[in-house]
């Protein structure tokens, strides 16, 4: 199986092969395809960057959902336990 390229590679050799034109190429499509390899590479950062940051939230909210969780079973418990050692009032509570 041949290893894919990442998508930084891929925005490196875009902007490799602008500079590999450039001599080639005249002054306005010179700059236009340097605009678009930067505009490219910013675009990618900005990707990356929101990436992380979701990347980020996730693992907060899983911690605080882990957190809840943990919670919910200990209160089950003591509720649990506290119909155990009280079956005489929770009977009580039934019939009213």
């Amino acid at each position: 199986m041949s290893e894919q390229p990442t998508l930084a590679a891929l925005v490196h050799s875009v902007a490799e092969l602008a500079e590999r034109l450039a001599p080639h190429t005249a002054t306005e499509g010179r700059e236009l395809a340097r605009k678009q390899a930067e505009d490219l590479q910013t675009s990618l950062e900005s990707h990356v960057d929101a990436l992380t940051r979701a990347d980020r939230e996730l693992q907060v909210c899983l911690n605080r959902w882990s957190g809840f969780e943990e919670a919910s079973s200990h209160l089950l418990k003591w509720l649990s336990d506290m119909e155990k050692s009280l079956p005489g009032i929770t009977s009580a509570m039934v019939l009213i």
